[in-house]
């Protein structure tokens, strides 16, 4: 289950809406949530047992419990190439059913050309007249909403960003002897942690800075990684901190330079959010979709993947104390507008403009 997903809902329900929360199990392919129905704070929630791989289902238990909501019910559909998501439009579609699509990066032009023509088929053949049946298309930026009108792709389009959850770090400030660069994310191909790792060996950072790569390595790349390290001098200098949660996670934003994400392809990463609610600067590929962030002076987006421009960013953040200061100070200035009561408010009126 994505952030998104948790926080439009305890939000919702914390404001007096009746939510349902309808989701499979299963989470790239491991059991992350026990099969049944409960209520947890105001949000009836129910876990189907999923496939192995989503394009096999659960369709039946989702279009049953799609066909007793009432038609006033307005339904919220995250993400698309998995037969759960898809069976949940074509079951909102055949009902008469108000839904909101949102493909939060699925759709953005690198992960739409992955498997090809498969793919491309896929989508025209089943995928897109589903998702231009939506009443609204939801981007979380205006360059998402760019690439779906590109594809081509028609319908009523809305752009609405992620939030983030406002905390302080409890735990104890990381006991790293010099200051440091973070990598924050699954390490996976498609982030780019091994960019960032060549960008921090040509940086003249390296020379003051350690680089922390944290994260799960839920697509086993972890050791081509730490060969890469190996093979560039670098092991007394990077550190595989691994998953990182709650204040775990908090402290490593509070305690960093900076934070680096060359991800290929996006909707727009919570990752980038919660820096800037920490206050700290971010170096970004212009495949986040979040460009406003730069032009507020909260990071810098690049765009390009070329080692030698990012490490050249690397520099300008951490050997320039002054521009980090001011790069810091955007942040906290932008960080309130994206907070999840404010994002929830606009979802709300979304939803409200349905009937």
């Amino acid at each position: 289950m994505s952030n998104i997903v948790r926080q439009l809902c305890l939000h919702l329900a914390d404001s007096d809406h009746q939510v349902e929360l309808i989701c499979g199990d299963r989470e790239l392919g491991r059991r992350m949530l026990a099969p049944g129905t409960s209520v947890l704070h105001g949000v009836n929630q129910t876990v189907l047992s999923q496939r192995r791989h989503p394009l096999i289902g659960p369709v039946k238990q989702l279009r049953r419990k799609l066909q007793i909501l009432p038609k006033e019910t307005v339904v919220h559909i995250h993400t698309c190439f998995s037969a759960f998501s898809e069976a949940a439009m074509h079951e909102c579609r055949r009902k008469g059913l108000r839904y909101v699509f949102s493909p939060h990066g699925k759709l953005s032009p690198q992960m739409f050309a992955r498997f090809g023509m498969a793919k491309r088929a896929w989508w025209f053949l089943f995928t897109k007249r589903l998702v231009e049946s939506a009443s609204v298309i939801g981007a979380s930026s205006e360059e998402e909403r760019y690439h779906l009108e590109r594809i081509p792709l028609v319908g009523n389009f809305c752009s609405v960003s992620n939030g983030f959850v406002s905390q302080h770090a409890k735990a104890a400030k990381p006991t790293r002897g010099r200051p440091y660069l973070l990598f924050l994310g699954y390490l996976d191909p498609r982030k780019q942690p091994s960019l960032v790792i060549e960008a921090y060996a040509l940086s003249g950072a390296r020379k003051s800075h350690d680089l922390v790569l944290a994260g799960p390595d839920s697509y086993n790349h972890r050791s081509y990684l730490e060969g890469l390290v190996e093979k560039l001098g670098l092991r007394q200098v990077v550190e595989f901190y691994g998953p990182a949660y709650g204040e775990q996670k908090q402290a490593l934003y509070e305690n960093a330079a900076a934070l680096c994400l060359p991800s290929k392809a996006e909707g727009q990463p919570l990752v980038l959010l919660e820096s800037i609610g920490a206050g700290l600067p971010i170096i970004y590929s212009k495949a986040c979709n979040a460009s406003e962030f730069a032009a507020a002076g909260a990071g810098i987006c690049l765009n390009d993947f070329l080692p030698k421009n990012w490490a050249d960013a690397m520099d300008a953040v951490c050997l320039d104390l002054n521009r980090a200061r001011l790069m810091r100070e955007s942040c906290l200035q932008l960080a309130p507008q994206y907070s999840w009561p404010n994002i929830v408010k606009v979802w709300s009126e979304v939803y409200r403009g349905l009937y």
